[in-house]
């Protein structure tokens, strides 16, 4: 992300042609000039930017969130986006447990990847993790949904609508879609992002977080990985080399992954999720009064 600076005015561009709300392109130009806390408090002001005790709670009402808006809007893209690995991991997982519950998924097969064994489904949203450009023609960051399984063969549908036949014996660099990273994000556009802040995360990586969507992104937090530095505006807009990550982060995914694993086999529904989506608590304000738009 360090390059992100020297190319702002090249990726701003990029970012305003996403964009097609006055209030969102004005965020994001603050975003692509590290003024971080004025473009959280634009998305503050229009109920995007929804602050927890913790993170835990965080990540249960962002998940509660993606859910709901994926019936309300079929049509749309949707990507969840995290700084750290493990959160991508987790969050991949807590997607995929909902979607079995919910009956979304169909047969599935094992599948050996770079990183190990993959349990894949018909239905499955993928990520394609290496540049192909012979058999399949894809490129790293590519995104697919899985049309039907046969043994170590995979169908699947690109997100431009191309189909492509994976023999997963000779392609190994495949990964659940549902989250990415953020550095995993960059390029991409989408109809609506759901980013979970984290303290390891910088002004950079807030930028391309918070820049990938067109219709909208909501920023999650918990404020107990932020109140001791100085608040989450403060807390993303460190400079890269300023970031850290803790011991914190770790330890809240290991406990909602095993909350989640525990619950998967209880009833569980749209409704469900909506009421606790609603039942969240209100978001706490970023900056004192309502804010301006710009622009």
């Amino acid at each position: 992300f360090g390059q992100l600076a020297q190319r702002t005015s090249v990726t701003s561009l990029e970012a305003i042609q996403r964009q097609r709300v006055d209030w969102q392109r004005a965020a994001s130009e603050h975003f692509s000039r590290h003024e971080i806390g004025a473009g959280l408090a634009l998305y503050e002001a229009h109920g995007h930017v929804r602050g927890f005790d913790d993170d835990l709670s965080a990540r249960e009402a962002l998940l509660a969130q993606w859910a709901a808006d994926r019936q309300a809007h079929p049509g749309q893209t949707q990507v969840i986006l995290a700084h750290s690995n493990a959160s991508r991991e987790a969050l991949n997982q807590l997607v995929r447990q909902e979607r079995k519950a919910d009956g979304e998924l169909g047969i599935e097969t094992r599948i050996q990847t770079e990183k190990g064994a993959l349990q894949v489904a018909d239905g499955e949203r993928v990520l394609f993790g290496k540049n192909d450009y012979g058999t399949l023609q894809v490129r790293n960051g590519t995104l697919g949904t899985v049309r039907s399984v046969s043994g170590e063969a995979l169908q699947v549908e690109l997100d431009s609508g191309r189909q492509v036949s994976v023999d997963t014996r000779e392609y190994r660099h495949l990964d659940y879609g549902y989250a990415l990273t953020v550095h995993k994000g960059q390029g991409m556009t989408v109809d609506r992002a759901y980013l979970l802040a984290s303290p390891s995360m910088s002004a950079e990586t807030t930028y391309v977080g918070m820049t990938r969507h067109r219709q909208v992104a909501t920023l999650f937090y918990g404020k107990d990985g932020f109140a001791d530095r100085g608040g989450l505006a403060a807390g993303l807009s460190r400079p890269e080399h300023k970031t850290f990550a803790g011991g914190q982060e770790q330890d809240a995914l290991k406990r909602l992954v095993e909350q989640s694993a525990a619950a998967a086999t209880a009833p569980r529904t749209l409704a469900d999720r909506m009421a606790k989506a609603a039942a969240a608590r209100k978001p706490e304000q970023l900056v004192p009064g309502r804010a301006r738009t710009v622009g």
